[in-house]
């Protein structure tokens, strides 16, 4: 995969002799997904001399990506005229826009948008009468625990569309980053500013997996080479957000092999800033929700009301048994192998 990041992103005679020597140990036609998001950013890159493939993916990406954007904004202008005052642009369109500017190099399956929990009822209310439905069907916009457990809910229209409301740029950052970012972002229909889609760029990407989705990196360079960055912000937020760790790993990632240039950031992590994101990368969902919601001084039996696998603190005696035996169980597996 380094090697296609590097066709795609690098100076053009490191990137085609990446290119080629990708070429020579890959066949296009069967690559995964992951890297077939690269190929239109190759193309960009090398033009004719990447291949007839990226050439495709590229045109097929433009058409796809100026058509969604053609008929999302009636929605997004609906919000705004409906009483919404600020409707932010994250992730893939507000990169497209205002920082690719190229409709061709981004593969983008939904439009993901930002506005004040405050008026997430009316959001919800306009979007129901244009015709646009819940992924999730129980989702209440006046309910406080399923705002705690998401950050977003996830609409689609009959014509195909797809639209990811979020009322809160992570689920792991507090209200007061949230509002941060609404202040910064354009009155109407705009993208959040530089320092903010990078912060998520870098924690959405890095922080859940020791695998991350890959089309981050090429996202957040986009992001460091062509926009101003305001790094003591960058910090900022991620030290108010107890996540400073996932931004660390990032931004080193970029600077080591990518030679991004980014300020020294050392970072002073919380032991429970440390746990959570050890049971993210092991896959501890719920573990690591915990330790969050510790961090943002929860109690154990608030965290527990606000998940989906305790509805009622009287169940706590029901559910105990079943996860320490679930533990045991685990801890047992592991150690099987050592047994024998």
């Amino acid at each position: 995969m380094q090697l296609l990041l590097e066709a795609a992103l690098c100076e053009k005679p490191r990137a085609l002799r990446s290119w080629k020597t990708y070429l020579e140990r890959n066949d296009l036609q069967t690559i995964d997904h992951a890297a077939t998001t690269l190929l239109p950013l190759v193309y960009r890159n090398l033009k004719e001399e990447s291949h007839p493939t990226c050439k495709s993916m590229y045109r097929h990406t433009w058409a796809a990506n100026q058509t969604f954007w053609a008929k999302t904004v009636p929605t997004l202008q609906k919000l705004v005229d409906g009483g919404i005052e600020k409707v932010v642009l994250l992730k893939g369109m507000a990169l497209i826009l205002d920082h690719y500017q190229d409709f061709g190099v981004r593969i983008i399956g939904d439009i993901d948008i930002l506005i004040d929990r405050a008026h997430l009822p009316l959001a919800h209310s306009i979007l129901l009468e244009m015709g646009w439905h819940s992924k999730m069907p129980w989702f209440n916009p006046h309910n406080p625990h399923q705002l705690f457990r998401w950050n977003a809910a996830n609409f689609l229209h009959p014509s195909g569309l797809n639209l990811d409301l979020h009322w809160s740029l992570l689920l792991e950052n507090p209200s007061i980053v949230d509002d941060k970012v609404l202040e910064a972002a354009p009155t109407g229909i705009g993208s959040a500013s530089p320092t903010d889609l990078l912060f998520q760029t870098c924690i959405h990407g890095y922080k859940k997996s020791t695998a991350p989705l890959i089309r981050w990196i090429p996202d957040a360079l986009t992001l460091l080479r062509k926009s101003e960055i305001d790094f003591s912000r960058l910090f900022h937020l991620a030290e108010i957000s107890h996540l400073t760790l996932p931004l660390s790993e990032a931004l080193s990632h970029l600077s080591n092999h990518f030679g991004a240039s980014i300020p020294p950031f050392h970072p002073k992590p919380s032991s429970l800033e440390i746990r959570e994101l050890r049971a993210n990368l092991r896959g501890y969902n719920y573990l690591a929700g915990y330790y969050r919601s510790r961090i943002q001084n929860h109690s154990f039996i608030y965290y527990l009301q606000h998940t989906k696998i305790l509805p009622s603190p009287w169940l706590i005696p029901l559910y105990a048994p079943y996860w320490v035996l679930k533990r045991l169980y685990r801890l047992f597996r592991k150690l099987l192998p050592r047994l024998l």
